[in-house]
């Protein structure tokens, strides 16, 4: 299951925030079994995620998409 999180324009500070508090939430009922991407706790050369295109497409408009 791959889960990606739409939050618009954000500061990457409080992007980290928010992965912080959704995986703080998974862990409180699920047996810590995912991996959140990017991570402060990984070396820059595994913070690499390969995106659907499709889902970017549609989920932001052809006019974002263009620039991908």
């Amino acid at each position: 299951l791959h889960l990606y999180v739409h939050k618009g324009h954000t500061e990457l500070g409080e992007g980290e925030r928010l992965v912080k508090t959704l995986s703080m939430k998974l862990a409180q009922g699920l047996p810590k079994e995912w991996r959140v991407f990017p991570s402060n706790e990984w070396p820059k050369e595994f913070n690499i995620l390969a995106l659907p295109y499709e889902v970017f497409a549609k989920e932001r408009g052809s006019s974002w998409a263009k620039h991908l």
